[in-house]
């Protein structure tokens, strides 16, 4: 005999894990947060670091010197000298070669003109008197060579232009010595260090010639 069994269970249906589906969600909401965060850290890293790379270099650019004086050894010698008058000059030096009618196939001759400052006074340390200095302004100075054809074969073509540019210094400093030194003597006899020294101005300069005679250029 066959027997029927018959249960009054209904089969159950499967139920979804919430709490699964919950948890997974987090998990993508977390990685869309990421990528939202690293793309918005590309884009700024891409905005801002030329930028800032940029003012470090300016900053670089822009900073100052240290510098630093190291002083090894000091020399110098007593000196005091006392400038009474200063004098601009015009000067000409001009020298020819007396070669009579051989000139013409031979001679030479050279002029130099120009200013020159010139400081009268006196140096008390060596009881001197008269020019102290001259100073030629090289922006005047002209200089003018002539040569017959042959001279090149007999002379130096320089040696004629040394010998003007020293008559110009001299011409230079006699003019200085013959229009102003009686006035500077007046100022220095007038001078307090004179005096208190006891130094008698003569009349004559005893300093006659460009001892120091420096060349500039003026602006």
């Amino acid at each position: 005999m066959r027997r029927e069994f018959q249960s009054d269970e209904t089969p159950k249906r499967r139920s979804v894990n919430i709490p699964v589906v919950s948890g997974c969600w987090r998990q993508v909401r977390l990685l869309l947060i990421l990528f939202a965060v690293a793309f918005g850290a590309s884009a700024a890293c891409a905005l801002l670091i030329p930028s800032a790379f940029q003012s470090v270099v300016n900053t670089l650019r822009n900073a100052g010197y240290q510098t630093y004086v190291l002083i090894l050894e000091t020399r110098g010698s007593e000196a005091l000298k006392v400038i009474t008058y200063e004098v601009e000059v015009t000067a000409v030096g001009s020298v020819q070669r007396d070669l009579g009618l051989l000139g013409l196939a031979f001679g030479e001759g050279a002029t130099v003109e120009g200013k020159v400052r010139v400081a009268l006074g006196a140096d008390l340390k060596s009881k001197q008197f008269g020019i102290l200095s001259c100073e030629v302004d090289t922006d005047s100075v002209r200089t003018t060579v002539g040569r017959a054809p042959l001279a090149g074969s007999a002379y130096d073509p320089e040696k004629i232009e040394q010998e003007a540019y020293q008559l110009f210094k001299g011409t230079a400093a006699k003019q200085a010595i013959d229009k102003y030194w009686g006035e500077a003597r007046t100022r220095l006899q007038g001078q307090f260090t004179t005096w208190a020294l006891g130094l008698e101005v003569p009349a004559a300069p005893t300093m006659t010639t460009c001892p120091l005679f420096v060349a500039s250029e003026q602006p």
